[in-house]
């Protein structure tokens, strides 16, 4: 999504998570008695940025605010632990605290995003299912919805998600839920775990030679780029050549007319997989022309010159200053 390559300066992310008595009390059927749900939920929250906030709100029979906004992690890893338990579902009212704290705590330089996990059916609320999608609709509020187990309201979940623009996963065990949770954060919040400005989900698709240059050509390309290396998602300069990953590339994304997504490119200043781009003796850092080959003493290996010209020739356009 484009919005979160650098449209907003921040994510507002609400956590709501479903503590009622079918969640790990004796008589239930105990979804998620060892609550890796909570587990998931603060492995989330480790992963977002210095500046990005989290409010966390749990339910069961009623819908409890533990923490509003903070950009405090450990503050909002200690509130997913603040444990309530209650035979009942109050599932929309719990949807409609998160909503309040968007609409009291938040603003447009926010992405908006909240994750609402469940294992039942409403039963307790006070709100209805269309008046809290309204508002969140209102607020810009994307809502992604998971359902744990089987005693669930299919229909409600999954129209509360795309009508607000985010997606309904289903978990049929409490031990799927990691997986859902690592696929929200870098596909949909795509967080930037080393803070280089490059998503984990870019650089993750980069490694598999998923995303590539308008001319087709991957980062790794072990004919135009010997030697490259993995992007990693921890290390803000992955090659080491001094520049963070991100500074060396932008993705850059092609819209239909109708602003949805076409394709997805890299938007290329230097390869953060190689210290060398243009493989002319010269690193990336301390080269004011990255992308173009100077003669220098330096000999480089026939083939990987041509590779380059080849490269050069066949990407039309290309832009050596960063912006």
């Amino acid at each position: 999504m484009p919005n979160s390559a650098g449209e907003f300066s921040r994510i507002d992310l609400a956590i709501v998570i479903d503590n009622s008595g079918s969640m790990d009390a004796d008589w239930s059927p105990k979804n998620d008695p060892n609550r890796i749900r909570h587990t998931v939920a603060k492995d989330l929250i480790d992963k977002l940025g210095n500046n990005d906030r989290v409010c966390v709100v749990n339910f069961g029979t009623s819908a409890v605010l533990q923490t509003s906004f903070t950009s405090d992690k450990q503050a909002a890893k200690n509130a997913v632990d603040t444990f309530i338990n209650g035979g009942s579902t109050a599932l929309y009212s719990a949807v409609n605290v998160a909503n309040n704290q968007f609409a009291t705590n938040s603003d447009d330089s926010a992405r908006k995003i909240m994750i609402v996990l469940t294992d039942g059916m409403d039963n307790a609320s006070t709100v209805s299912l269309a008046t809290v999608t309204q508002r969140a609709v209102q607020n810009n509020v994307i809502i992604y919805t998971i359902g744990l187990g089987s005693q669930l309201d299919l229909n409600a979940l999954t129209s509360l998600a795309q009508t607000t623009g985010g997606q309904y996963y289903h978990a049929s065990k409490a031990d799927e839920l990691a997986e859902i949770f690592k696929t929200i954060a870098e596909e949909d919040i795509q967080v930037d775990t080393d803070g280089d400005g490059l998503p984990d989900y870019y650089e993750n698709l980069i490694n598999e030679g998923k995303l590539r240059l308008g001319n087709g050509v991957t980062l790794r390309d072990p004919i135009i780029f010997p030697g490259a290396v993995e992007l990693k998602i921890d290390v803000e300069d992955s090659d080491g050549d001094g520049w963070a990953d991100g500074d060396e590339i932008k993705v850059w994304f092609k819209e239909n007319p109708d602003g949805t997504i076409d394709k997805v490119y890299i938007y290329m200043y230097s390869n953060p997989c190689v210290v060398d781009t243009d493989y002319d003796g010269i690193n990336d850092k301390d080269d004011p022309e990255p992308l173009f080959y100077n003669i220098t003493d330096n000999t480089l290996a026939l083939v990987s010159r041509l590779a380059y010209n080849n490269l050069k020739i066949k990407a039309g356009r290309i832009y050596n200053r960063r912006p």
